[in-house]
């Protein structure tokens, strides 16, 4: 093993280092009881930022056990380890002369003295500090008697320690405490590097989901969009070529065009909406907000559903109407209800029935029930996500680019409004919308 600094004298003056005389050689370390001080939502956030880094019960890498090995030679011991401290574990990640992914409780863990002084923490006998005398390292194997530990620190948490240990009293010199706070700092940039490298497949993975909705939508739209125009062409055409139609056959032609048309001028209001508000550089949705009586919205978007849902055979009513007012803009919860309710109608068998509700409880809440087909629960996080569109849509062929619900819910955001569903295959939906209690 490398020399040992043994002479009287004044070391260095970081990481908790007294002037020493050769006979007085206790280390000022961190109490235990100041880890036990520390909140429990600094130490929530120190354990979420390693539990971030994936790296608990990990595979051993051999970069990490190449530089607890370096770290042991440095030091002159036979003893190297690097721990991360868990929120009731330590867990030995890279190890020199002992057993790596040794777990001890962390009531037990001599790295939480980093952990609490966020410096390193030296102790060249453990038989001399009460702290340590009858620690089970201590009286038992490995017999620990020297132990120094230096912080590994990521996004600004100390995460745990490289340590260096020793079965005889020891001190370290200054130069080798230097590096190995140096080794501790390439340690910790491991780790950094490993959470910035999943960090950016992560971001891969989002390109690629993207890069692929992007096609998808472009090729969506082209369908959505010319199916209208080719009906709208379609009737034009007769009229202009035909001098012999009836008025009823003049009308409905003109109501085919006119209904074709209001769907094209909904879809391009959608991407307009959802282009401008939301993601990077987006505005906020501009709300003409005055107060609203939620039943009369709810009133006239059952009358708008109305004919889609008579045309299937479905029912559409209002059951209960408390009266309860709002801030809101009227128009905009109108489009987002009508947007909940033709999806309700689109995927609720002829038969079904679907009915809104205006409940006054603790909070305002809009309610719509249906006895669909129901949503299958992988589907429900992603519901609201832009271009959606579920397994039923895409296998029932049913007009729709994808935008509806996430329109609903970039109103609904702007509102301060919740909306929550409870689903299941082949159960029907029911969707709540809660709303702030008025000032």
């Amino acid at each position: 093993m490398g020399q040992v600094d043994r002479a009287p004298g004044r070391n260095r003056g970081a990481a908790g280092y007294l002037p020493t005389d050769g006979t007085h050689l206790q280390m000022q370390a961190a109490s235990p009881t100041k880890s036990a001080t520390k909140t429990a939502a600094a130490d929530d956030a120190r354990v979420r930022t390693l539990r971030d880094l994936g790296v608990l019960d990990a595979p051993a890498e051999p970069e990490l056990d190449d530089l607890v090995r370096v770290a042991a030679h440095v030091c002159g011991v036979p003893m190297s380890s690097l721990m991360l401290v868990d929120a009731d574990r330590e867990w030995c990640m890279a190890a020199f002369g002992l057993p790596r992914g040794a777990n001890l409780p962390r009531t037990a863990s001599v790295c939480d003295h980093v952990i609490a002084s966020h410096a390193p923490v030296v102790v060249p006998d453990a038989t001399r500090d009460p702290r340590f005398a009858a620690h089970p390292l201590v009286v038992g194997g490995p017999h620990l008697r020297f132990y120094a530990g230096v912080p590994l620190t990521v996004g600004g948490q100390v995460l745990g320690a490289l340590c260096v240990l020793d079965d005889q009293p020891r001190m370290l010199g200054d130069d080798q405490l230097e590096m190995l706070e140096a080794l501790a700092r390439q340690a910790s940039r491991h780790l950094a590097l490993r959470r910035e490298l999943r960090e950016l497949e992560e971001a891969r993975v989002r390109l690629e989901l993207a890069d692929r909705m992007k096609d998808d939508f472009v090729a969506l739209m082209t369908h959505e969009v010319r199916t209208p125009l080719s009906s709208v062409r379609g009737y034009l055409e007769v009229l202009i070529d035909s001098d012999d139609l009836s008025r009823h056959q003049m009308d409905r032609f003109l109501s085919a065009i006119d209904r074709n048309s209001r769907r094209l001028l909904r879809m391009v209001d959608d991407v307009m909406l959802l282009s401008q508000v939301g993601g990077v550089g987006g505005t906020a949705l501009d709300l003409r907000r005055g107060e609203v009586e939620l039943a009369s919205v709810a009133t006239a978007a059952v009358a708008s559903a109305v004919p889609a849902a008579a045309a299937k055979g479905i029912t559409v009513r209002t059951a209960r109407l408390d009266e309860v007012r709002v801030s809101a803009d009227g128009a905009r919860l109108g489009e987002a209800l009508g947007h909940l309710l033709s999806n309700a109608v689109k995927f609720t068998p002829a038969g079904g029935e679907v009915t809104v509700e205006v409940c006054d409880g603790d909070v305002p809440e809009l309610r719509i029930r249906d006895t669909g087909i129901g949503i299958p629960v992988h589907e429900q996080p992603m519901l609201f996500e832009r271009f959606f569109r579920g397994e039923a849509a895409r296998d029932s062929e049913s007009a729709g680019a994808g935008l509806g619900l996430s329109v609903t819910k970039v109103i609904l955001d702007a509102h301060a409004a919740k909306i929550s569903l409870e689903s299941e295959s082949g159960k029907g939906t029911d969707i709540r919308i809660t709303f702030p209690q008025p000032a």
